[in-house]
């Protein structure tokens, strides 16, 4: 059996003249606010609410633990944790 190999009418080599679509999406996100982009926001009382559930209060040697902020935005959980190891140094 003989098979052949003919090219694909619907398969196309990309532009390069085009604009590139990810530099389109990040131009049009970087002009979005913040709830445009999907940001969600944590409020302060959750923010404390979390810090005291996880034992990070300043009644504790908060010099001797370790706290992982993984958030990417506002330091909303950041500026809370400083505060509170400065009231507890």
């Amino acid at each position: 059996m003989t098979v052949a190999l003919t090219p694909r009418s619907d398969h196309r080599q990309p532009d390069l003249l085009l604009p590139c679509p990810v530099e389109a999406a990040v131009r049009v996100l970087s002009l979005a606010c913040a709830e445009d982009r999907g940001a969600v926001f944590t409020r302060h009382e959750v923010v404390d609410f979390i810090l005291d559930l996880a034992g990070y209060t300043p009644d504790q040697p908060l010099h001797l633990l370790r706290l992982l902020e993984p958030a990417f935005g506002e330091g909303g959980f950041l500026v809370p944790a400083v505060k509170r190891l400065l009231l507890a140094w």
